[in-house]
């Protein structure tokens, strides 16, 4: 009886260089919301959005804006979006 072609031991994660790079990178991208997934997945839905990155933008950019009113800076629209100021009032 011939022996299967496998290796003893546990399976190697990584196949080439290349997709472990691709992994870590993809690892640097996220973020873990905890509890709040299930608001955070409420929010995108009400706003009608389809990705998750256009949701952190929109909340980051009403900090900014937010930030800026109670430190008495002029308010603008970071990174050129206009969706902030109409989706997330100030």
């Amino acid at each position: 009886m011939a022996k299967p072609n496998r290796k003893r031991g546990r399976p190697r994660l990584f196949t080439t260089p290349e997709k472990k790079k691709k992994f870590y990178k993809m690892l640097g991208r996220r973020v873990f919301l905890g509890d709040t997934f299930v608001e955070w997945r409420n929010l995108k839905e009400k706003l009608g959005m389809n990705r998750d990155s256009e949701l952190a933008r929109v909340l980051l950019d009403r900090f900014v804006i937010t930030e800026n009113l109670f430190q008495g800076r002029p308010v603008h629209r970071p990174h050129g979006s206009p969706r902030v100021l109409t989706m997330c009032p100030v």
